[in-house]
């Protein structure tokens, strides 16, 4: 009897843990911005049908916003933060979202993200023309022949 009392609070205090964490990083999740852009996923995703099939009545689009729910996406979202980080490292991760730099970050990450994937692009082309140029010297890429007339 005792082994099994000490088995449910060893179960019951593996629960509200495992609990404990996952609100922890939920409310990470909503500091980072997730929660927001996980609430504009819906919307984006329909729009993109919408677009696709635009025959299709507004009724129709309104019953898959219900049916189609982001928060699934959120919460099967936790468990990736829950894995790879420690319940110490989520509190340090919630004390830096909380402070001003925190904060800052947050604000100016999609901007940030903006002016790097325009970097990046710009290098891919350029390294994609370099690479073209290269293997046209060396032979492996013949140029186009000129029309003949």
């Amino acid at each position: 009897m005792k082994n099994i009392l000490i088995l449910l609070f060893l179960l019951n205090f593996t629960i509200s843990y495992s609990q404990s964490k996952a609100v922890k990083v939920k409310e990470l999740m909503s500091l980072m911005g997730q929660q927001n852009l996980s609430s504009n996923l819906n919307t984006i995703f329909i729009d993109q049908f919408k677009q696709k099939y635009p025959k299709v009545d507004e009724g129709f689009w309104k019953k898959m916003e219900n049916e189609i729910n982001v928060n699934s996406l959120i919460d099967s979202s936790t468990s990736v933060y829950e894995k790879n980080f420690s319940d110490k490292e989520i509190d340090e991760l919630l004390k830096f979202y909380k402070s001003p730099l925190g904060k800052k970050m947050v604000q100016n990450a999609p901007m940030i993200m903006q002016e790097i994937e325009s970097l990046a692009q710009n290098w891919a082309m350029e390294a994609g023309q370099k690479i073209n140029d290269e293997l046209t010297k060396s032979g492996y890429l013949q140029p186009p022949r000129p029309p003949s007339n």
